[in-house]
């Protein structure tokens, strides 16, 4: 545990400005004290360091961009913090969902195109979902949805893990036309990382990649692309 000086972090919440797991209501620019011992995962104001993060465990929602201060205390992906509020918030659509799953799709594609060139199966799928941004209509959304089921069964074939996660990232950009769920599937982050060489990319994203990503995101989501920390 320790002590620091106001930073920036990125929190998920429900409709209505409310954590997930205890239903505490914000107040946008209000800060929040929490009495007594604060404890990663069960006491304290919790948020991630990348939005990136953030997203891997809820889907949103309302994205927000916090402060805190005070006493915290980390893990690789979280933090909970003795003092926090709530200074900026974005909407989530399902066209932003669409955008980030199929940017984190074609992050890693070449994981699939070495394993197998002429399967154009997961190309395919990300194509879809492309063209459903592109025209939303109900043809695109049902062609979307075929897609989306030819790339997963690519990936249930595949043994080669890196080249598996790829096809079914790829599946998840075009199932994400009508599944929000699916967008922010931590999947989609781990494929990316593949992409960039992560050697455990299920339980660490390297880095490098995670701020990569995190800084998309922020441009997708319509934000600022300030640092991770002010």
């Amino acid at each position: 545990m320790k002590i620091v000086k106001s930073q920036i972090g990125w929190k998920i919440l429900e409709k209505g400005m409310k954590s997930q797991h205890n239903n505490f209501k914000w107040k946008k620019n209000k800060w929040y004290k929490h009495e007594g011992k604060i404890n990663i995962c069960n006491a304290g104001f919790h948020a991630s360091k990348e939005l990136v993060s953030a997203i891997s465990y809820l889907t949103p929602g309302i994205i927000c961009k916090v402060e805190y201060k005070g006493e915290i205390e980390e893990q690789e992906d979280k933090f909970v913090a003795s003092e926090m509020r709530v200074i900026e918030t974005y909407r989530f659509t399902k066209r932003i969902g669409v955008e980030w799953s199929v940017y984190c799709a074609r992050s890693c594609l070449k994981n699939w195109n070495a394993y197998d060139k002429t399967d154009k199966r997961p190309l395919e799928a990300i194509d879809a979902a492309e063209a459903w941004l592109k025209n939303p209509t109900k043809k695109n959304r049902e062609l979307a949805q075929s897609a989306a089921r030819s790339a997963w069964s690519a990936g249930s074939a595949e043994s080669a893990r890196s080249a598996g996660l790829a096809a079914r990232s790829a599946g998840s950009a075009a199932e994400s036309v009508w599944s929000a769920r699916s967008a922010w599937s931590p999947r989609s982050v781990w494929s990316a990382a593949e992409s960039a060489g992560s050697a455990a990319a299920e339980s660490v994203v390297e880095q490098k990649m995670k701020n990569k990503l995190h800084k998309k995101l922020l441009k997708i989501i319509g934000a600022k692309e300030l640092g991770l920390e002010e």
